[in-house]
């Protein structure tokens, strides 16, 4: 089972005009007039309409009634409203589905084969800050993701992907919430111009060579982004 035949990361900020500058700036391509892609991903902008901004996984061409069923087996609750619902996954993440299909194509490739085109390197995953891997794990490989791998070191953290989207696991009591992690074996030299241009820009250890080589930000409408020296 699949949670959809069609996925988009969707950010909801207070300003998606400006919002929409920024990722075309970093190389974005747009999709239509909402929605923006890297390569790896297609993500939508949507007004927060003066709410807190968000983030949240929105699929379509959703089997409603089998979601139902694996969230229930799940310990969770498919809330429905024909033809849209939603779930809740642990730690409070959101996720939301529509049985209608989508005329929006998906970037080319499966989630691990995919052609980066921004800035920022190539899409590593989409992360999510757990305070329980197992129980993270058990969850979403009842939705159709497969766990790609499982470490202890430094902390327990895992990979998973349903073939549209890979999803990074963290028990790091230093994460919280969600990020999204981009990986280069030429990061050195992005950070080199992206340091001066990004906003809430920040390093992040250890050096590579003793140079900057690891670097997070934070979007205008607070999407938060890890830069990592490393090919993947």
């Amino acid at each position: 089972m699949k949670l959809g035949n069609y996925l988009q990361i969707v950010f909801a900020v207070n300003d998606p005009a400006a919002a929409r500058d920024f990722y075309i700036k970093y190389g974005f391509k747009p999709v239509n007039d909402t929605i923006l892609t890297d390569g790896s991903y297609n993500l939508r902008l949507v007004d927060a309409g003066g709410d807190r901004p968000s983030i949240q996984l929105h699929y379509a061409g959703s089997d409603l009634d089998a979601i139902a069923t694996a969230l229930t087996e799940a310990g969770a609750t498919l809330n429905r409203n024909n033809p849209t619902a939603s779930f809740t996954a642990p730690d409070a993440f959101p996720v939301s589905l529509t049985s209608q299909t989508v005329d929006v194509p998906m970037p080319p490739g499966d989630a691990l084969n995919r052609s980066p085109i921004s800035r920022f390197g190539k899409f590593g995953e989409f992360t999510i800050a757990t305070s329980d891997l197992q129980a993270s794990l058990a969850f979403w490989g009842k939705l159709g993701y497969d766990k790609l791998h499982e470490s202890t070191d430094p902390y327990p953290w895992g990979i998973i992907s349903d073939g549209m989207i890979v999803i990074g696991l963290h028990q790091n009591p230093d994460f919280n919430g969600q990020y999204i992690a981009y990986f280069s074996g030429d990061m050195i030299d992005r950070l080199t111009t992206l340091k001066d241009e990004l906003p809430e820009f920040q390093a992040v250890p250890p050096e590579v060579d003793g140079k900057l080589g690891n670097a997070m930000f934070t979007a205008p409408g607070g999407q938060r982004f890890f830069l990592f020296y490393g090919e993947i």
